[in-house]
């Protein structure tokens, strides 16, 4: 089984779910980010690094950090092999997903490259950070995403996703193309 998560304001959820799955077997559990903010191992804006800080631990669970210290088209081309053979080796494949209040997601910008890529991966330059993500076309392979999103900022997005909407104009809309969608939020459905 393959478990992607994501940072920012779903770190809490990631860390409390993988308490709760202490006392089972891990063994055959792959775990990677959805994205990462590209920099030196450890740098403090790391997804990884503060999933790591937050005490985020699964015993026995395979971890595969996105980050290696290598220049930014290595790591992309890393990120993507292991992407691509966990999508390959693993039976199920689930993704835990955040948005922010421009329904942004996986660190897919609206109008980036990675909205519109072809690839698994995408990376590039933000207007704050440079970013590798997994892409529509990777989200499409998951057999589910879950989307846990919260604050009143964001019900505007949340009404805006049962609409059709290109990718690159709304990115959360990626998580439609998964087998499964699943959302956890406080929306009460007015906007």
């Amino acid at each position: 089984m393959l478990w992607l998560v994501s940072g920012g304001s779903n770190i809490a959820v990631a860390t409390e779910a993988a308490s709760l799955l202490r006392d089972v077997d891990a063994g055959t559990l792959t775990i990677m980010l959805v994205d990462e903010r590209f920099g030196p191992v450890g740098h403090p804006d790391s997804n990884w690094q503060q999933l790591i800080e937050s005490g985020f631990d699964l015993p026995h669970a395979q971890f595969l950090p996105t980050l290696s210290g290598h220049h930014l088209h290595e790591t992309m081309s890393d990120y993507q092999t292991h992407l691509s053979d966990q999508f390959v080796l693993s039976s199920y494949k689930v993704g835990l997903f955040g948005m922010d209040a421009h329904g942004n997601t996986a660190g897919i910008l609206p109008g980036s490259e990675a909205a519109g890529s072809n690839e698994l991966v995408s990376g590039y330059e933000g207007p704050d950070l440079t970013r590798i993500t997994m892409t529509p076309l990777a989200i499409k392979q998951l057999d589910e995403a879950v989307l846990v999103t919260r604050g009143e900022a964001k019900w505007p997005q949340l009404a805006r996703l049962t609409d059709t909407l290109p990718d690159v104009e709304q990115p959360v809309q990626a998580l439609k193309l998964a087998a499964s969608l699943r959302i956890f939020s406080d929306y009460l459905g007015r906007p």
